[in-house]
């Protein structure tokens, strides 16, 4: 089976064209570079309470969607079918642009829930991510992955499972 080969960086914009102060550029994309924080007031009991929550940007939704449709073309190409139930080990080999020190971990989570969206996996909980290597590639920065299916998975009968062990051995006690 061939490694689904991602792009690394994302097309961003910023500032404003009126102003003169529009960007264009492309980033390794940082979780501060694809949330965008979003503030709100409301009331409870008539007292103002304020709360935020954290929303993909336009331009990490663009790159989501690309490396979604990247892996539903490679899921093709390879006759991968979707796991259910099942952990799944992703692996990952990730190439740099320049000599920038940046962790691998900061541009993980949209990728991954990329793959639940394309049906890599059935939920991104049962996939474990393993950084296997890190370099530089001037002309091409990317990601490498690899999939291996791993054991089926059932979160609700291993609780039961060590319940039963913990009843067992309290009576033992």
């Amino acid at each position: 089976m061939n490694r689904l080969t991602l792009p690394l960086m994302m097309y961003k914009e910023s500032g404003s064209e009126a102003r003169g102060t529009k960007k264009r550029h492309w980033v390794v994309p940082t979780w501060n570079h694809l949330y965008t924080i979003v503030s709100k007031i409301t009331y409870v009991k008539g007292k103002p309470k304020a709360s935020s929550t954290k929303i993909l940007d336009s331009w990490a939704l663009k790159h989501k969607e690309k490396i979604e449709v990247l892996t539903r073309n490679w899921i093709e190409e390879n006759d991968w079918v979707m796991t259910e139930g099942r952990k799944i080990y992703v692996d990952a080999w990730v190439y740099f642009p320049d000599a920038r020190e940046r962790d691998c971990h900061n541009i993980d989570k949209v990728i991954m829930d990329a793959f639940e969206d394309a049906e890599v996996y059935d939920n991104d909980c049962n996939a474990l991510l393993r950084y296997q290597d890190f370099d530089i590639d001037i002309d091409n920065p990317r990601i490498e992955i690899e999939f291996t299916v791993g054991e089926c998975f059932n979160r609700k009968k291993r609780v039961e499972e060590l319940k039963k062990i913990k009843k067992a051995e309290k009576r033992r006690d």
